[in-house]
């Protein structure tokens, strides 16, 4: 989602920061929101929306959504009242999901291939966790990450009826 010009001035003219390090930050709702600092200190801001197509089509059109843009950006400011900006960036697309709304990790094609799927719009805060699981699943050896009951299990499959794409189509 969109980030503010200068995330460190507030209407009082004061420099205090939003918080403290470098982390991110989400919130626990099922709509959530998620936030990190950039290293210009800027903010960015995203999550909440995510809208279902019928059919499971992914289509380019379906990426940007003003709707989405605007309550985004209302949100930012209940969260961020005391900051006066501008937002100079947004973005959109598809998210993937899984039934434990958390990435899982495989090998396909006799091993060749790892992949990692399901973020279910964590890709942002997982993505890193992903590819080292992936890497170690390519090197055939068993690793601490490799043995975690999250990388060793697979969730139970979304049902037909609620999954966005058709099991036929993949």
């Amino acid at each position: 989602m969109p980030y503010p010009r200068d995330s460190r001035a507030d209407r009082s003219g004061g420099q205090a920061p939003l918080w403290a390090g470098r982390f991110g930050i989400t919130d626990s709702a099922r709509q959530f929101h998620y936030y990190r600092k950039t290293k210009d200190n800027r903010v960015l801001f995203g999550g909440y929306d995510a809208v279902y197509h019928r059919g499971g089509h992914v289509l380019s059109e379906y990426d940007q959504r003003e709707q989405t843009f605007e309550l985004l950006a209302d949100h930012f400011f209940t969260t961020f009242p005391q900051l006066d900006v501008k937002f100079t960036h947004a973005w959109g697309g598809a998210i993937d999901m899984c039934t434990r709304l958390t990435a899982f990790q495989g090998r396909a094609f006799g091993g060749k291939v790892a992949y990692s799927a399901g973020f279910t719009g964590l890709g942002v805060a997982s993505t890193r966790f992903g590819a080292k699981v992936m890497l170690d699943l390519l090197s055939g050896e068993e690793t601490e990450l490799t043995g975690l009951k999250l990388v060793r299990s697979k969730p139970i499959p979304c049902p037909r009826s609620l999954s966005p794409i058709p099991s036929s189509r993949l």
